[in-house]
Parts: C-alpha cells; sequence; structure tokens
C-alpha cells in the first residue's frame, strides 16, 4: 500500500505543472483578447478621424497646387522676362503665400526673379538660396515638364519650393515658385483646420518629430493618427486627436489594468482552488491511509487480548489448572487482558464520539485528587506486570525543584476543585500514564500536581529516551506514532484524546523535554474560580 500511494502522490506535482500550464495559457489568451479588443476600439475611432484627415491634407494640397498653376498659367514664353515683375504687381492678390518668383533658362542661367520683401531680404535670396536652388533642382540636366515640388531646409527655414520646366520653340524656360511656409501655416493651414467643429485637436510635425504648428499630441497615446502631405509639404504630417484623446488614454489604461487585475485574480482563484483541491485530496488520502493503519492495529490489539482471554480460558475449562495458584494464575491473566480490552474498546468509543462531535461533557467542580488516584489504581495492574514503580506526589507544595518557570505563586491546597467530567479527566489521565508505561522503557514514573490560583497542572514524568523536538508538534495528533515508536503497540489516538479532552475542559495538555532526559506530559485544568488560565512554562 505504501508503493501504491508513493507511485500515486508522484502524478500530484505533474498534475498541478498541467494545471499552470494551461491556466497561463487561458491567461495568455485571455489577456491577448483583452488587449484586441482594445485596439480594436482605438482602430475604430482612429478610422473615424482618418477621413475627415485625409480631407484635410488633400485640400492643403490642392490650395498649393492651384496657386501653381493659376502662376503658370500667367507665364508668357514670348516675354520670360518680364513675368517675374508682372507677377509681383498683383502678388498679394493672385498668390499670397508665394515669396518669390524665378525665372531660369534651360542653360540654368538665371533670367529673372522677383522676391516679395525688404531688399535686404532680396539679396539675401539672390546670393545665398538660388544658387543653391539651381544645383538642388538640376536646372540644367532636367527634362522632365511636369510640375514638381522641393519640400526642404535652408539654414533653419523650412522651404517649399514648385518648380516646372515650361516647353516653347526655343529655348527652354524652367519656372520656381518659392513659398512662404509660414505664410501657409498661419493662413491656408490654420483657416482649413478651424472649420471643424472643435472636437478635435491637430498639430503638424516635421521629420524630426518637432511641431511645426499647433500643440503637443504626446498626451493624446495611441488615438493620434497622421497623414504625410504626399507631394508638396512632404516633410510634414498633419496629425489629429480626439480632444478627450488624454482622458481616453488613461482610460484605457486603466480599463486594461483592471482587466489585467481581474484575470490574474481569477488565475490565482483557479491555481488556489485547484491547489485547495489537490491539498486536500492528499490530506484526505493520508487520513484514509492513517485510518486503514489504525482500523489494523485495533484489530490486532483487539485479537492478542480476546487470544490470550481465550487461551487461559480454555485451560481452566480443560483442568490443566490443577492447583488453586495456578487457577489464581490463570484468572489473575484473565482480569489483566479484560482490562485491557475494556481500556481499548473505551478509547475507541471515546475516539469515535469525538470525531463525530457527539461527545459531551458534564463539568461539575469536584476535587481532583481522587481522580488522579483513581486513574493510578485502574492503572496498578499494568504497573505491577510491567514491574514499573509509579511515584504519585499528592499535594505539592512550594518546594519546587529549581528551574521551573510558573505563571503565578504555587498554592498549598490539600485538594482543589476543578470543573471536570470525571470520566473524561480518568480517561486522560489514564492514557497520560498508559504512554509513559509504553514508550519509557520501564523507568519509574513520577506523578506531580502544582496549584496555580488559576488552573491545576497535572504532571506525569518518565525517564525513557524522550522525544525528538522535531517530532513534538505532532504527537497530539490522531493516528500519528512517531517513527521511533514503530515497534511499540498502540493505536495513535491515546494523546489524540487527551487534547481533545483537554480542550473541551478550557485546559491545554504540552509535551516538555527533562533533564537528563525523558518526557513531561503536563495536563492544564482551570479552577473553578479561573477567568483565564495560562499554561506554565517548559519542564526542564
Amino acid at each position: 500500500m505504501t508503493r501504491v500511494w508513493l507511485e500515486q502522490t508522484k502524478t500530484y506535482p505533474v498534475l498541478i505543472l498541467v494545471v499552470a500550464v494551461a491556466t497561463g495559457v487561458l491567461g495568455f489568451f485571455t489577456l491577448k483578447n483583452v488587449n484586441q479588443q482594445a485596439q480594436l476600439g482605438e482602430q475604430a475611432i482612429a478610422q473615424a478621424m482618418l477621413t475627415p484627415l485625409s480631407k484635410d491634407v488633400e485640400q492643403i494640397e490642392s490650395t498649393i497646387i492651384k496657386t501653381d498653376n493659376r502662376i503658370l498659367h500667367e507665364f508668357n514664353p514670348e516675354a520670360p522676362g518680364q513675368f517675374a515683375s508682372q507677377w509681383r504687381s498683383q502678388a498679394h492678390v493672385v498668390s499670397p503665400i508665394v515669396r518669390a518668383l524665378v525665372v531660369f533658362e534651360n542653360t540654368g542661367r538665371l533670367l529673372d526673379f522677383n522676391y516679395r520683401g525688404t531688399p535686404e531680404e532680396a539679396s539675401h535670396f539672390k546670393n545665398q538660396i538660388l544658387g543653391q536652388l539651381r544645383v538642388d533642382l538640376q536646372i540644367a540636366t532636367t527634362k522632365s515638364t511636369k510640375l514638381q515640388h522641393l519640400h526642404t531646409t535652408y539654414g533653419t527655414q523650412s522651404t517649399l519650393v514648385s518648380h516646372q520646366a515650361l516647353p516653347t520653340r526655343a529655348p527652354k524656360f524652367h519656372v520656381v515658385i518659392y513659398y512662404d511656409t509660414a505664410w501657409i501655416l498661419q493662413t491656408v493651414i490654420r483657416e482649413v483646420l478651424e472649420n471643424h467643429d472643435g472636437k478635435h485637436i491637430y498639430n503638424v510635425m516635421d521629420n524630426n518629430n518637432r511641431v511645426v504648428y499647433g500643440q503637443t499630441l504626446a498626451n493624446a497615446g495611441d488615438y493620434t493618427v497622421g497623414r504625410r502631405f504626399p507631394t508638396t509639404l512632404y516633410q510634414w504630417r498633419l496629425q489629429m486627436a480626439p480632444r478627450q484623446a488624454a482622458q481616453l488614454d488613461a482610460q484605457s489604461k486603466n480599463q486594461r489594468f483592471s482587466e489585467l487585475t481581474l484575470v490574474v485574480f481569477s488565475l490565482a482563484i483557479v491555481l488556489l482552488g485547484v491547489a485547495f483541491i489537490l491539498v486536500a485530496v492528499v490530506k484526505d488520502r493520508k487520513i484514509n491511509q492513517l485510518k486503514s493503519e489504525f482500523v489494523s492495529t485495533v484489530s490486532h490489539e483487539l485479537k492478542t487480548p480476546v487470544s490470550v482471554i481465550r487461551m487461559f480460558g480454555d485451560m481452566l475449562r480443560s483442568g490443566k489448572a490443577r492447583t488453586p495458584k495456578k487457577r489464581e494464575q490463570y484468572i489473575e491473566v484473565i482480569c489483566r487482558e479484560t482490562e485491557r480490552l475494556s481500556a481499548l474498546v473505551d478509547n475507541v468509543l471515546d475516539f469515535e464520539a469525538m470525531e463525530q462531535g457527539e461527545r459531551r461533557y458534564a463539568l461539575t467542580p469536584q476535587p481532583i485528587y481522587p481522580v488522579i488516584e483513581a486513574a493510578v489504581d485502574a492503572m496498578g495492574p499494568r504497573l505491577e506486570q510491567e514491574n514499573i514503580t509509579l511515584d504519585l506526589q499528592l499535594p505539592k507544595s512550594n518546594d519546587d525543584e529549581p528551574g521551573h518557570n510558573s505563571v503565578g505563586p504555587l498554592q498549598a491546597s490539600p485538594n482543589p476543585t476543578v470543573p471536570l467530567d470525571r470520566e473524561a479527566a480518568l480517561l486522560a489521565l489514564v492514557n497520560l500514564i498508559d504512554n509513559a508505561i509504553k514508550y519509557g522503557n520501564g523507568t519509574p514514573i513520577t506523578i506531580t500536581t502544582r496549584v496555580y490560583p488559576q488552573h491545576v497542572e497535572i504532571r506525569v514524568m518518565d525517564r525513557g529516551p524522550g522525544i525528538p523536538v522535531e517530532q513534538r508538534v505532532r504527537v497530539f495528533d490522531r493516528f500519528y506514532r512517531a517513527a521511533h515508536q514503530s515497534g511499540i503497540r498502540g493505536t495513535g489516538i491515546g494523546l489524540a484524546l487527551v487534547k481533545s479532552i483537554a480542550t473541551a475542559h478550557r485546559g491545554w495538555i504540552r509535551v516538555d523535554s527533562v533533564k537528563p532526559h525523558g518526557v513531561c506530559m503536563t495536563l492544564g485544568l482551570p479552577t473553578h474560580n479561573s477567568t483565564h488560565p495560562k499554561p506554565t512554562g517548559e519542564h526542564t
């Protein structure tokens, strides 16, 4: 049975591991589903904003391209050198967002330019920017006649340039339109964005993620959508977010955290539940095993005295006891085994009643010493058979051995009164004496009492090998028998009964060591006037 038990218990760690892995996988997919649901919500909001954002980008692009076409439409190939000057006269009406207009010949030679600004600004533009523009636009080598755009930075100034090679008979001319990006931001983009209902906030970001226009949307989280300008201001992107984006982002994070906490808590409950069930199963198996061993032990304990009684009874009946002395010896053996059988049956019945919660105790104030003397008298034949001496010291006065840690002064009482159930108290004391007989290795047993203002202590001491410290915690557990006691007959319920009886009397039972070796079992019972009985310290 032990081998089968070990084989069964080996499966529990595997089962716990399987459940933990399954729970982890379930938690992973649950969290994944939670994140997907949150992302779907964010994507729905983003998709709703993407359409108006795309329209805004297209409208801004369209405004710039329409300005390009309006200017290029006025180009006169017969008078290219006058084109820039003619534009200047009506630039504030036709193209207020254009800062300069430049005409190059096909060879790259500057033919005409006009700059809207102060003479100093015009001179700076001509000396520093036109030269670089000629290189960047590749005027002398380009063959395309399509309208193109260059969005770049000169110094710290963001620059937008539209340029187109206009086919003529000869030579070919390149028209360059130089835009004022600050004016585009403050007029075109602002006008487009201010036409909305105010439910959204916008900004324009460059390639370095610097805000060019508007306010930062860093607090908008994943609710920010952006769209880059495709052909004109392609180094910039227009971004949009709900005005309540910060609150939505915080709410989303709180919801994810709450759902994550709920999932983790649920998984923890599952794991704890599984662990609890497994622990309960293991404990139940162990108890069932102990009960099985208990039944086997009790059967053996019952069989022994019954066999002895039957054997000596048959010997008496068959007349083998020829002398009165022999008959007296046989009768004495039968009586002794009958008492042992009776005590065993009483223990089993009391233990069963205790297990079922049916044992009721009638506590009445009565002297304690007669109960102790009755227990000693009941165990007299057993002590005589085992050739063990028992020293009963009643009463115990103040001349205690040194080293005792007591609670309150000792009382010199001739016979203290204790509320108790006489039969239960007698059973507890008999079990304590029986325990000292079995495990004391034939050493003398000493029973002493100590009377305190709030309680009485009854101490049963032997000078046997003692109980290892690591096993003392369990000696009062039901069915428990220490490893070093395996060769001694017993059921493992005697001390459990003592503990149950002591608890029912509002008392306690404690096991202490005795120097140099031995065990002291102390049964504490409150006196009739006790309010808060407390156990004393260890007896050494």
